[in-house]
């Protein structure tokens, strides 16, 4: 009885090991958007993943041209750094974290990386840079800075609106969704 029990014990040990360790981020795309599917609701725990991320630095500062590694780090940094998690425009870090994932993402792409993920990661990222400009903050720069501001939110928009036309081409049947996700606003200073 001892050595059933013993058994009974190890198995559902590696059971719960199997569940919660993961070697891959668990992506799914959920209404047109990269979402980490780990069990969280929207909103996954950055804490879990800090282990996760301190291996994909060590791996890019390695091997800085491997793709997966770069696609992987660019989605964490959209993940952690997006709306829900930073609700308010503007917020310099979260700039320079998007700002960092477009970069890596891009860097995926010049390499010849070649997935759908991807191009919905990099519409996903733009979308968040064109909210982090969105915000009426006149009262913070002056004319000259407006102008730039200006520009920068034009070219994230055209950005994201490209990529998710190409979204839309490459899976028709979800379209729809793609649709509602491009960006139809405009800069909010004149």
């Amino acid at each position: 009885m001892k050595s059933y029990n013993k058994h009974l014990i190890t198995v559902l040990l590696l059971v719960f090991l199997m569940n919660n360790l993961k070697a891959q981020l668990p992506i799914i795309i959920a209404n047109g958007q990269l979402r980490l599917n780990d069990g969280n609701f929207l909103k996954p725990d950055p804490k879990r993943y800090i282990a996760f991320t301190d291996s994909l630095e060590f791996k890019l500062k390695s091997s800085p041209s491997d793709t997966a590694a770069l696609f992987h780090r660019a989605l964490l940094y959209s993940v952690f750094n997006s709306i829900l998690f930073h609700p308010y425009p503007g917020e310099s870090a979260v700039m320079q974290d998007l700002l960092r994932a477009k970069s890596l993402a891009e860097k995926a792409i010049s390499l010849k990386m070649q997935d759908f993920k991807l191009k919905v990661l990099l519409a996903q990222i733009c979308s968040e840079l064109c909210y982090q400009y969105s915000d009426d903050q006149s009262w913070k720069f002056n004319d000259k800075q407006i102008t730039e501001r200006r520009k920068q939110f034009g070219a994230f928009k055209k950005l994201t609106n490209e990529y998710y036309d190409d979204a839309i081409s490459t899976d028709p049947d979800n379209a729809f969704e793609y649709q509602k996700l491009k960006v139809k606003r405009d800069y909010p200073v004149k």
